[in-house]
């Protein structure tokens, strides 16, 4: 608020002194006898003195506004600066035709003008000088409003980026757990390792704090998944798994991959041996792209998931205008084409 106010005040000198200068020349080049620095003695002074009184009619009226406006209505408001205005004309003309007859014998208005006159003449002045603090005002009310209703939509993005967040890991584990129960009554005794690795997963999904990670990080319970998952398509020939990576220092959002990839397992038919999985990531400077295509199934019981409509819309919060994200689906195949450009986040 201070170098607000610091900044107003710079301005409005400014202004009066050079609307003031601009009129004392026109006004002797015209040859007219007003009031000038030029042929005024004490005008200097007065011109000062002049300036911060009116100087006081905006900040008053900037004041009045900020502090009144809001919680009081524009009647009250309005009500409460003709007070002000009353009460600053009263001081003006104790320091006008008071204070400066005394201290540099000069005063403003002749000594023969009435005190009615005196005040409906500032009145009209102040209300001129009194503009400069109601613009200032509502320039300031103005952007406040945006600046609110930007944090407010950020903090709407924040939350609903948390939420969709908070939504992928019971569908994860729902996921999980359905392999892990056919594994247990399939191979038992494979089941103890495939826990230990959804654990590590489950860990990262909900103890990352960070909204960004370098990529290597991302990939490595990428592939952890993928270790996970060739319990249930052991066959090597059957995963084509592609990866031209030139830089994992690139940052990324956590968990954005895994529910592409986690899709292509979860739909992918394994029981055709003519079938394959390929999964596809290759970043070319910034810009990542990560494909899957698989041959499908239908999965009993279930419709479309969240998985991937979840990922789009992280993706249009996340990377607005800096993403393409595509499903391709037809009778026997589903394929999904991924491209960020991660830039701004290197």
């Amino acid at each position: 608020m201070t170098r607000k106010l610091l900044y107003f005040f710079t301005i409005f000198m400014l202004l009066y002194f050079l609307t003031s200068l601009a009129r004392d020349v026109s006004n002797t080049v015209q040859g007219k006898q007003s009031f000038t620095w030029f042929n005024t003695p004490g005008m200097t002074q007065l011109r000062i003195v002049e300036s911060l009184i009116f100087c006081s009619g905006a900040f008053t009226t900037y004041l009045i506004f900020i502090i009144y406006y809001a919680s009081k209505g524009l009647l009250r408001t309005v009500g409460v600066f003709l007070a002000a205005l009353l009460l600053l004309i009263t001081f003006r003309y104790l320091v006008e035709e008071v204070l400066c007859p005394s201290l540099w014998g000069f005063r403003n208005y002749p000594k023969r003008v009435t005190l009615a006159y005196y005040y409906f003449d500032s009145l009209g002045v102040f209300f001129y000088y009194s503009v400069w603090g109601l613009a200032f005002f509502f320039f300031d009310f103005v952007r406040q409003k945006e600046v609110e209703k930007k944090e407010a939509q950020l903090q709407g993005r924040i939350a609903e980026l948390s939420l969709l967040r908070a939504q992928l890991s019971p569908h994860f584990l729902f996921n999980a757990m359905n392999n892990i129960y056919s594994l247990a009554v399939t191979r038992p005794e494979a089941a103890p390792p495939v826990l230990a690795q959804l654990s590590g997963l489950m860990r990262y999904m909900l103890y990352e704090p960070a909204e960004q990670v370098p990529l290597k990080r991302e990939l490595k319970y990428l592939l952890d998944y993928i270790e996970l998952q060739k319990i249930r398509c052991p066959e090597p020939q059957r995963l084509q798994i592609e990866f031209g990576l030139e830089n994992l220092e690139l940052s990324i959002a956590p968990f954005l991959l895994l529910p592409v990839v986690e899709n292509v397992y979860k739909h992918a038919e394994l029981s055709n041996n003519e079938s394959t999985v390929v999964i596809s990531l290759v970043t070319q400077g910034t810009v990542l792209t990560l494909n899957t295509d698989n041959y499908k199934q239908a999965v009993p019981g279930e419709g479309p998931g969240i998985g991937l409509a979840n990922v789009r819309r992280r993706l249009e919060l996340l990377y607005p205008d800096r993403h393409t994200f595509s499903i391709n689906e037809t009778a026997e195949r589903f394929r999904v084409d991924l491209m960020i450009d991660l830039k701004d986040n290197v």
